[in-house]
């Protein structure tokens, strides 16, 4: 870890000092500077990041910067990514990688391709672009070996696959999700990865769940909108013999089956601009990728994920949305209406994104990938 008898950084220090009048970075950003090795991780690392985004940082600062991120250690890895989208050359990232292990291993393309797969598992779909948008911004080989690689991950629900970003999306259903991933995709890429959904689309795309493998073509709702289906059949007759413990074991069977759903179907369940009431037409352009709920006992918004192994969800509670502004646990009865406006929306939600892989196939496929054959071969680019 630097100290304040860093060469560079003394260097950096005396020119702070003589050249009062500089203007090229702002005063606050001098004094967290001057008062670095006080600073807590987090500040350091942002530091870091405003300096390193300055266009015209004097050279002084600048070649202290690589030897000050040794105190970058132990930081979550999004803050590495955030500092490595901001080094503009291989140079500034060779000299960074040099005095930084933590730095070094995250810029392997390996972790990062495999950190970007969790990202897409997650539904973190903002975080997933930022490889192309800014780690990679301009690298169009990079990008499409990470839109080809084939890595092991697993998602919420425990599921364990070896495959790329895209087939896990198409396999989930998250077409918001593939169609961000099919708009870096080169022509090549495009080709490539219609080979490996027609693989799915005949033979199902393997997975471990709990120890046992599975082999599927797609996400199947079917176990959730079942659990809807019986919960709402028997309500009536539950209420009229007062078998209050039959409602709850219906209601928890929803919530098991809500374990397992992908991360962009919770988040439709989330997001917070529309509830499931009146049912949804499910044809956003963007998906908020929020999975937060309301915790009533707590009084405060909660995350969804990561799962308990046996409580939480499924075990004490299930997941509502209905006509409610934001998405909430219910422990036990729920209203007739509620549980059918959820199913609904849930056999919607399903019915919409099995039409919506039609499109990914198009895209592969379709107009724009033979518009862009036809375009290079006139010429006329």
């Amino acid at each position: 870890m630097p100290s304040q008898d860093n060469e560079y950084y003394i260097q950096a220090v005396n020119w702070i000092i003589d050249n009062p009048d500089d203007i090229s970075v702002p005063m606050r950003l001098k004094i967290a500077f001057l008062r670095f090795v006080n600073l807590s991780p987090e500040k350091k690392s942002n530091l870091l990041l405003d300096l390193l985004k300055i266009t015209k940082l004097p050279s002084a600062i600048g070649k202290s910067l690589p030897e000050l991120t040794f105190d970058l250690q132990g930081l979550p890895e999004e803050l590495y990514s955030e500092i490595a989208a901001q080094l503009n050359t291989e140079a500034d990232k060779s000299s960074l990688v040099c005095v930084s292990k933590n730095i070094h291993a995250f810029l392997q393309p390996g972790r990062l391709f495999d950190k970007f797969l969790q990202r897409v598992a997650y539904g973190d779909q903002d975080k997933a672009e930022k490889l192309f948008k800014d780690v990679y911004k301009g690298n169009i080989e990079k990008i499409q070996a990470a839109l080809l690689h084939q890595g092991t991950f697993t998602d919420f629900s425990g599921r364990t696959f070896h495959c790329s970003a895209y087939e896990y999306a198409y396999w989930a259903k998250d077409t918001h999700m593939c169609r961000m991933l099919e708009s870096y995709m080169d022509v090549t890429t495009k080709a490539k990865m219609l080979n490996r959904i027609d693989e799915i689309e005949n033979t199902g795309l393997s997975y471990t769940q709990h120890g046992v493998e599975q082999r599927t073509r797609h996400f199947d709702f079917t176990p959730l909108i079942h659990a809807l289906k019986t919960y709402i059949e028997g309500y009536e007759n539950w209420i009229a013999t007062n078998s209050q413990a039959l409602i709850t074991a219906a209601w928890l069977q929803i919530g098991l089956a809500q374990r397992d759903i992908p991360a962009h179907a919770a988040q439709e369940y989330c997001r917070e601009d529309r509830s499931f009431f009146p049912c949804p037409e499910f044809n956003e352009t963007t998906l908020p990728r929020n999975l937060t709920f309301y915790d009533a006992k707590r009084e405060c918004d909660v995350f969804l994920f990561p799962l308990d192994s046996n409580v939480g969800l499924g075990f004490t509670f299930a997941l509502m949305r209905g006509a409610w502004s934001k998405a909430a646990e219910a422990a036990g009865e729920v209203g007739f209406y509620l549980a059918h406006n959820d199913l609904e929306a849930i056999t919607r939600l399903d019915a919409v994104r099995t039409a919506d892989l039609i499109q990914s196939r198009a895209n592969l496929t379709g107009p724009s990938l033979q518009g862009y054959d036809s375009w290079i071969a006139s010429g006329r680019y």
